[in-house]
Order: structure tokens, then C-alpha cells, then sequence
């Protein structure tokens, strides 16, 4: 019997900003699995070794505009009129987080 894996995980990230008062900040963010780990101790923590040291801003035009549309979606008032969202919300029909299908 295998475990579910997620293949992609998306939250609400709720952080304080770095000005003098400390401004609780929030936002959406999608994580994507890119691979597995092996079980045997030394080849993962080289992997992730190799990992820390790549690029972690995606490329500027990299990320599909319905992921960009999304993640950088319009909250408040003006949309509540509109029929979308007064506050930044992630109603689970609206998840892209999924698991890895079983093979």
C-alpha cells in the first residue's frame, strides 16, 4: 500500500512585513513537487544541497498566465460587486492542490 503524495500543494502564506511596525502580510503560493527522494540518506541530502543553490525566482515570463491570473487575483470591495472576493480566501473549489495519481 502506497502513501498519497501531493503533486502540487497551494495556502495562504500570512507573514509580518520588514517596516517598523511589523505589517501582517498575506498572500497565495503554489508549491509543485519536482522529484523524489531516494531513501538513501547521502544521495538526499546531496540532491537538496544541489537544490539550494538553484535559481528561486522563475524566469520572467515562465509561469502560465492562469497560474499568474490565480495566484494575483483581485480582493475588496469593487470585486465583491463583481461576484469575486472580499477578502483573500482558498475555497476548495477553487484548489489546485492535488495528489499523485497511484501507478
Amino acid at each position: 500500500m502506497s502513501a498519497t503524495q501531493a503533486g502540487t500543494i497551494e495556502g495562504l502564506l500570512l507573514a509580518c512585513a520588514l517596516d517598523a511596525n511589523r505589517t501582517p502580510t498575506a498572500c497565495a503560493m503554489v508549491f509543485e513537487r519536482i522529484g523524489e527522494l531516494t531513501g538513501e540518506a547521502v544521495a538526499d541530502e546531496a540532491r537538496f544541497a544541489e537544490m539550494t543553490t538553484m535559481e528561486g525566482l522563475a524566469p520572467e515570463g515562465s509561469v502560465p498566465a492562469d497560474l499568474v491570473a490565480h495566484l494575483a487575483r483581485d480582493i475588496g470591495p469593487a470585486q465583491l460587486a463583481l461576484g469575486g472576493d472580499w477578502l483573500l480566501r482558498l475555497p476548495l473549489a477553487r484548489s489546485l492542490s492535488r495528489e499523485i495519481p497511484a501507478e
